[in-house]
């Protein structure tokens, strides 16, 4: 009579397991890259628009308070040493005047518009996460968005400029994911630039950190050129930009803080000429 291969028979099951599982491994990544293929055919939601146009007003004032921190340092420095920078333009001394008379009153209204701004990026993310979850966006990705959110609601909070400028704009980086499930009239790759030449702006003697931001804009432009050549932008918008990444990355290299900043700034109006 012949024995039963019991080992044989477990070979056997776990063979087929092995099977099935790779057969519904690959229906899932079918069903998910179909679903991305159809998101791609959709435009961005506005939910998802409103997310970002809130954002942007939030580093908009953000910035505010740090020109005005900065402003009032330099004049009282300036009034210490009891001169004033002969070489200051009319708008520098415009600025000058309006900052002279600024209080700790006025700061706390600045903070406090700040403050209803992040309530309103995390009101606007509310409304577009249950749409995300639906175009199947990562979970991980949503996550992060959620966490980095949190971080820039508590540095607000907190009334620190610095932490709030750097963890805000992180989430410039976090919604690159959403976009791209959408059709984009610009290459998402700009908001990256965005993200890394605002970063620069905003770091103060992290030399390190914005040559790795200066390093990853470069890792980025030829992804950007492949999508302007598909989109039909204009390559000398794509130069200018490209001349001016090439640029900042020079002064970082050579520590001129005061170049870096004007030279950044370049490089974000030349992110901006895209858009118009």
């Amino acid at each position: 009579m012949l024995k039963f291969n019991w080992k044989l028979l477990v070979i056997l099951m776990l063979a087929f397991s092995l099977v099935f599982a790779l057969i519904g491994c690959s229906q899932q990544k079918s069903k998910n890259q179909s679903q991305s293929n159809k998101n791609q055919e959709k435009s961005v939601p506005n939910s998802l628009i409103a997310v970002d146009d809130k954002l942007k007003e939030l580093i908009d004032q953000l910035r505010v308070i740090r020109q005005m921190k900065e402003k009032k340092k330099e004049l009282k420095t300036d009034s210490k040493e009891g001169s004033k920078k002969e070489e200051a333009n009319s708008e520098d001394q415009k600025l000058g005047e309006k900052f002279k008379s600024i209080t700790n009153k006025d700061f706390k209204k600045e903070w406090s518009k700040a403050e209803e701004l992040v309530r309103q990026v995390n009101k606007q993310w509310n409304n577009y996460e249950v749409t995300a979850q639906k175009d199947n966006a990562d979970q991980l990705v949503i996550r992060q968005f959620k966490d980095n959110l949190n971080k820039s609601i508590e540095a607000v909070k907190d009334n620190n400029t610095q932490k709030s400028l750097v963890n805000s704009n992180k989430l410039n980086l976090d919604l690159v994911p959403f976009f791209k499930l959408y059709k984009t009239k610009k290459p998402v790759e700009l908001r990256e630039l965005q993200f890394y030449g605002q970063e620069i702006l905003f770091l103060k003697d992290k030399w390190n950190k914005k040559k790795e931001d200066i390093n990853k804009s470069k890792e980025v432009l030829p992804r950007l050129k492949s999508k302007i050549k598909k989109k039909k932008i204009s390559q000398d918008k794509f130069s200018k930009l490209k001349n001016s990444i090439l640029d900042l990355e020079e002064v970082i290299q050579q520590k001129k803080d005061k170049l870096v900043d004007v030279k950044a700034r370049v490089m974000l109006d030349n992110i901006k000429g895209f858009k118009q």
